[in-house]
């Protein structure tokens, strides 16, 4: 008996054993990403691995930043027309609103981490020539533009 050729529902590429089912689950990842696939083509609908990945990079992602988005936002409301400090923000929710964090010090508005905590930055490698801007196109991106060339 031959087995049937499975073809990722994003990227159409075949799928000879790195694949991933694309269950209810996924397509609720998918829903959140605003990727809409039609699953009922296929009887077992499949995503490769490399899909998956990208998938799922996005999704984290794509939750840190409404995660962050959604506590910020009643600090925006309670300061109005004053400038948003994301150290304060920082400060209070890890709780340390007694500490100090310092000018040179920069938290990362994607996950109001500092950035040298960042999970999508990496200050380590930081060239004198690339500004902050490029660093998190970089770094937090690329899964973005990836999911860009599937669909």
């Amino acid at each position: 008996m031959e087995s049937c050729i499975k073809i990722c529902r994003l990227c159409f590429n075949k799928c000879d054993i790195n694949f991933e089912a694309i269950e209810e689950i996924t397509i609720n990842i998918l829903d959140v990403l605003l990727i809409k696939i039609n699953v009922v083509v296929s009887e077992e609908p499949v995503m490769c691995k490399n899909c998956a990945e990208i998938i799922q990079n996005s999704f984290e992602f794509k939750s840190t930043c409404l995660y962050t988005h959604n506590y910020i936002v009643p600090f925006v409301n309670e300061k109005e027309n004053s400038k948003l400090d994301l150290r304060e923000i920082y400060l209070c929710k890890n709780g340390h609103e007694d500490m100090e964090v310092s000018e040179a010090d920069t938290v990362c508005g994607f996950c109001m981490n500092l950035l040298k905590s960042c999970p999508f930055l990496s200050l380590d490698n930081k060239d004198e020539d690339v500004t902050l801007v490029e660093m998190m196109i970089n770094k937090c991106f690329p899964e973005l533009l990836s999911l860009a060339r599937i669909l």
